[in-house]
């Protein structure tokens, strides 16, 4: 059966879904801390009055360059999340023509949580989280200008 090109198919889409998913992942907690550092790095200068005057006319092009590359990654980002769900639904089709019950087809629904019963309802995803983090880091660059 590992001679079978459906099934040699379902294994690089089950690879290259880890590999985004994995590199998305990673990119999702490097983007704060390194941010956070930056902004740890730049918080004495910040404080200080005689060391603020001398960064002062700096910060504007360092906040924008923060939340140019944040936004980029943000946009890199959504095409990982793009790819994923097209795998995801390759690897179901996939899954139905071998007739295997595999990871796409047993993925977990999303959880939904909701604020105010019958009215307001959010599911918690990894576009979600992602939102949130990119949104998070680019008001601080902007704090920052």
């Amino acid at each position: 059966m590992s001679d079978d090109p459906k099934m040699t198919a379902y294994q690089e889409v089950c690879r290259s879904y880890h590999a985004v998913d994995d590199f998305c992942a990673k990119l999702l907690g490097f983007l704060p801390l390194a941010s956070g550092g930056i902004f740890l790095f730049l918080g004495d200068s910040l404080l200080d009055a005689q060391k603020r005057l001398a960064i002062e006319k700096y910060l504007g092009s360092i906040g924008a360059f923060g939340f140019l590359v944040t936004l980029g990654l943000f946009v890199y980002e959504f095409q990982g999340i793009q790819r994923c769900g097209a795998l995801i639904e390759l690897g179901e089709k996939l899954e139905d023509s071998l007739e295997i019950i595999g990871q796409f087809k047993t993925r977990p629904p999303y959880v939904s949580f909701k604020l105010f019963p019958f009215f307001f309802q959010i599911d918690l995803n990894e576009p979600l989280a992602a939102c949130i983090i990119y949104s998070t880091v680019l008001s601080a660059w902007v704090f920052l200008v």
